[in-house]
């Protein structure tokens, strides 16, 4: 395929992933960032806790819990590529504080030194972007979302043999499929 074609594919595909949002369809896919056994998808959209848990529940993933230093601090940095102030965390408070991890309420398995110091009387989490620390947010505020899953691993990158035509729709390539591993 030449270069062209696969730019053309590719726009073909992004213009059909906005059309399917833009008319109510199921969304495309959120892009995944794999690391420490996990997945991560992060969402700038500021949203009321909630409906940011619901939100991960939907792509198949649930709020983000740290379980260690080094992944509180990799999730701080996704935050801050992402250009976002703030994200929920997995962990609320009904009388006691209850957070999530793996699906099963415990207390946090990761004690973020210094955090948890009341930044509002609030009965849910957020980690600031700015230093990575936890703090007590009201749950009918604002604040980003970062989705975790269990890392999903395909045994071989993703083949297409597709390509826009002339005329836009799909043909069959007529060389070898290509094999693109940016598309895992």
């Amino acid at each position: 395929m030449n270069p062209h074609g696969k730019l053309a594919s590719v726009i073909f595909i992004n213009a059909i992933c906005s059309l399917s949002v833009t008319l109510g369809a199921l969304p495309c896919p959120p892009t995944w960032q794999k690391r420490l056994g996990s997945e991560y998808h992060v969402k700038s959209d500021p949203m009321e806790w909630a409906k940011a848990r619901e939100f991960c529940r939907g792509i198949g993933g649930d709020l983000l819990m740290p379980k260690s230093a080094e992944e509180n601090t990799f999730a701080n940095s996704l935050l801050e590529k992402e250009g976002v102030n703030r994200a929920w965390l997995n962990c609320h408070r009904d009388g006691a504080w209850l957070c999530i991890v793996n699906g099963v309420g415990q207390w946090p398995p990761f004690n973020n030194p210094d955090s948890l110091q009341p930044e509002l009387d609030g009965n849910c989490l957020t980690m600031k972007a700015e230093d990575g620390k936890w703090r007590h947010t009201y749950c009918d505020g604002q604040a980003s979302v970062v989705c975790e899953r269990k890392a999903t691993w395909r045994v071989s990158p993703v083949k297409y043999c597709m390509t826009a035509g002339t005329d836009g729709r799909l043909v069959t390539s007529s060389g070898q499929c290509v094999h693109d591993p940016n598309l895992m």
